[in-house]
C-alpha cells in the first residue's frame, strides 16, 4: 500500500511540474520534507533534518521556481540551520544562503550552496564554508519533499 501511495504521488509531482501545464497568474509553492544525508571529513556521520522551501513562478516563467527555504539538521556532532534563496527549472535547482552551525555548545556562522536534481526523491550536495580556520563542512544524501500549491494560477493552458 506505501508503495502505490508513494508512486502516485511521484508520479502526480512530475505530472504537475511538466512543462505541458502553464499557470497564467503566478503560483505559490510550499515544499514540506525531510532530509536524510550523510556528512564527510573529521566530523562526519550520518545527518537528518527537516525543509521547508516557498517558491513561485511570478507568472512568467512556466517550469522556473524562485523562493526561500530553511533546513534544521541534526548530526552527532553538529546541528544546522540554513537560510536561502532557491532557483530550479524543472528538476534541476540551487540552494545559497547562510548557515548557522551549533558545534560543542558554541555557534558558527558558515556559507553554503547546494546543488540539487530530482522531483519528490531529491539528490542534493551540500558545501557549508565556515571560517578559514575550521574545516568546511560537505554532505550528501536525499530529500523527500512534497509541493503543496499555496496559490493557484486563474486558469491552465495545455501546450
Amino acid at each position: 500500500m506505501k508503495k502505490k501511495i508513494f508512486t502516485t504521488i511521484l508520479l502526480t509531482t512530475i505530472f504537475c511540474s511538466s512543462s505541458c501545464v502553464v499557470a497564467f497568474e503566478p503560483s505559490v509553492y510550499a515544499s514540506p520534507g525531510i532530509k536524510l544525508g550523510y556528512n564527510f571529513g573529521q566530523s562526519g556521520g550520518f545527518t537528518y533534518g527537516f525543509e521547508l522551501s516557498v517558491t513561485s513562478d511570478f507568472g512568467k516563467f512556466p517550469g522556473w521556481l524562485s523562493g526561500i527555504v530553511m533546513d534544521i539538521d541534526f548530526s552527532k556532532n553538529w546541528n544546522k540551520i540554513h537560510l536561502g534563496v532557491e532557483s530550479s527549472f524543472g528538476s534541476a535547482g540551487f540552494d545559497i544562503g547562510p548557515t548557522f552551525i551549533l558545534e560543542d555548545g558554541k555557534m558558527d556562522t558558515g556559507f553554503s550552496v547546494t546543488p540539487f536534481l530530482g522531483l519528490g526523491l531529491i539528490p542534493y550536495y551540500t558545501i557549508t564554508y565556515r571560517r578559514d580556520d575550521v574545516q568546511d563542512i560537505r554532505e550528501a544524501g536525499t530529500y523527500l519533499k512534497y509541493p503543496l500549491t499555496i496559490i493557484s494560477g486563474t486558469g491552465f493552458k495545455w501546450n
